[in-house]
């Protein structure tokens, strides 16, 4: 006589974790570290508000900040770089909109920017509000208006001055 032995195994509970997506050989240039979706370079530890969100109020620190979605309200990172992504939205109508050490605008931006360094407005950006940096580029198919107040950089001590003239003469 033969008897058949089964193993009966108890049944697992089911599980609340979603199976791992399929990817496809090509990486998303979206999660490629080192480039952001518009082809502007990642900035090591820089923080990003995504094209989904909607950011009110004032945005400060140390660090550098990617501006994919909408900020409304003041962005002051006087020691960072500030970028505003192709889909990026700043806007502030009393006070200065952006104060950074660098600013480049790809999206749009309504309000006063100040930087420390230099304000970049690419061929997709806009701008509708006064600029005051040290230099300032504007890049063909960009829109501004406004008014731009550059500032010097102050002259080091090992720059040689020409003769005839003072330092106070440049």
């Amino acid at each position: 006589m033969s008897t058949m032995w089964k193993t009966i195994q108890p049944a697992l509970p089911p599980s609340n974790v979603a199976p791992e997506p399929v990817r496809s050989g090509m990486p998303s240039p979206r999660f490629e570290p080192g480039i952001h979706t518009d082809g502007v370079p990642w900035v090591s530890g820089e923080t990003c508000i995504g094209k989904r969100m909607l950011f009110k109020g004032t945005v400060f620190g140390s660090g550098s900040l990617f501006v994919d979605g909408v900020v409304e309200g003041n962005i002051d990172l006087p020691e960072s770089r500030v970028t505003v992504g192709v889909n990026g939205r700043v806007s502030e109508s009393m006070t200065i909109c952006i104060n950074a050490h660098e600013i480049v605008i790809i999206g749009m931006v309504r309000g006063d920017v100040s930087a420390v360094s230099s304000v970049e407005i690419r061929g997709e950006g806009s701008l509708i509000g006064n600029v005051r940096a040290a230099r300032i580029s504007i890049a063909d198919g960009a829109y501004f208006k406004g008014n731009i107040e550059l500032h010097g950089v102050e002259l080091k001590a090992a720059t040689p001055v020409p003769s005839g003239l003072n330092k106070e003469d440049l």
